[in-house]
């Protein structure tokens, strides 16, 4: 165990070292592999089919993981809704409508909360990569119940994604090729619509996620700020029962067992990665754990304290930034030096203490003070005169 937590001292203290490089490189990444996700949607007009060749498309994707690494979420979300409306573009009801999705939650939300806002994309990649469960619970634990309305965002985009493309003609090429009717756009926005609010009606599985992750978020934020020992392990294997067993009934009731068999094997990546993430938050020693109770002259305070797990290893720990530095040299005392020879004929020198003390000297008065008002020296002009001569 202890070598675990000496790795793990090892990664946080070079993570804070090269933390302004590495996360402009994550944020990076994942931009770069969200676009590349967006762009192969490959329902785009003839004119922007350049975006997508590999000398071009590559130079656009590197673009965009640039203004994902350092730009606001505002801005990277208006990028989100350009390039969702050129790669749609040769359906214009559904890039008309996911543009003004996206412009909408951008407005209303993202420039309101810019770091929950993230949790939307976060959504996104989880659903992507079949481990949906991680969200919740990760926002759960440090995000609070505000993370409940990125949540629900997530999962609706992600839910009615497939709503949009099985509204795509078959005949798209077609569509591409034919010259744009202005007459003809109110009726396909009216189908458009009318398909949508169907869906919206139909399908209540996103109604019943959003649900089921909603209630995660609240069970595991209780959970975490309860005076119990291993809280943080207990709400994320908590969160994960409840998902478990939300999707093993909902698979129960619609005779769907591939969903019961999906819900518990997404379970065991979730769990390692929300404890991985947890560990490397905060280690706590639960065994070394205190309450004390302290008063004032208002209130009377019951505080548990519960110590870090810190790693010391004096050959690393003593240089944090690992900077080379000599080994100092025994200090010895330096010889006393001889004490300078009195002058002859200086007297000897006397402490402070046995100094005589000093009588004040007296006040200086001018002359015409000294003398009294009416026998005052009057000023004489011959004599003046003399010492001029």
């Amino acid at each position: 165990m202890e070598q675990v937590l000496h790795l793990r001292e090892n990664i946080i203290k070079y993570f804070r070292r090269f933390d302004i490089f590495l996360m402009p490189a994550l944020k990076f990444f994942a931009g770069f592999f969200m676009f590349s996700l967006i762009a192969n949607i490959g329902l785009a007009i003839p004119m922007f089919e350049f975006l997508q060749e590999p000398p071009v498309g590559t130079i656009f994707l590197m673009t965009m993981g640039a203004v994902c690494a350092f730009m606001s979420p505002v801005i990277v979300y208006l990028f989100v809704a350009l390039s969702l409306a050129i790669f749609l573009s040769a359906v214009l009801e559904a890039a008309f409508v996911v543009t003004v999705f996206v412009i909408l939650v951008m407005f209303f939300y993202v420039r309101l909360s810019p770091k929950e806002s993230i949790l939307i994309l976060g959504m996104f990649f989880a659903f992507y990569f079949r481990i949906p469960y991680i969200v919740p619970i990760i926002c759960g634990l440090y995000f609070g119940l505000a993370s409940i309305i990125p949540v629900t965002i997530g999962v609706f985009a992600w839910s009615f994604a497939p709503v949009i493309t099985s509204l795509v003609p078959a005949n798209i090429e077609a569509v591409t090729m034919a010259t744009l009717d202005i007459m003809e756009l109110p009726g396909t926005f009216l189908e458009m619509f009318s398909a949508l609010g169907e869906a919206l009606v139909t399908n209540t599985g996103w109604l019943l996620t959003a649900f089921v992750f909603a209630l995660v978020v609240v069970v595991v934020h209780f959970m975490s700020t309860q005076d119990i020992n291993y809280s943080s392990q207990i709400s994320i294997l908590l969160g994960v029962g409840i998902c478990i067993i939300s999707f093993t009934i909902v698979g129960a009731v619609t005779s769907d067992t591939s969903s019961i068999f999906s819900a518990v094997l997404m379970s065991i990546p979730t769990v390692i990665i929300c404890l991985a993430v947890n560990f490397f938050d905060i280690a706590l020693d639960y065994r070394k754990s205190d309450r004390v109770m302290f008063e004032d002259d208002d209130n009377v305070y019951y505080v548990k304290i519960v110590p870090k797990i810190q790693m010391f290893d004096p050959e690393h720990d003593s240089n944090e930034n690992n900077e080379f530095v000599p080994e100092r040299q025994p200090r010895t005392e330096r010889p006393v030096r001889n004490e300078r020879p009195e002058r002859i004929g200086t007297p000897p020198r006397m402490e402070r203490h046995e100094r005589p003390e000093l009588s004040p000297r007296p006040m200086r008065t001018s002359r015409t003070e000294m003398q009294p008002p009416n026998e005052r020296i009057p000023y004489n002009t011959d004599d003046r005169r003399k010492k001029e001569l």
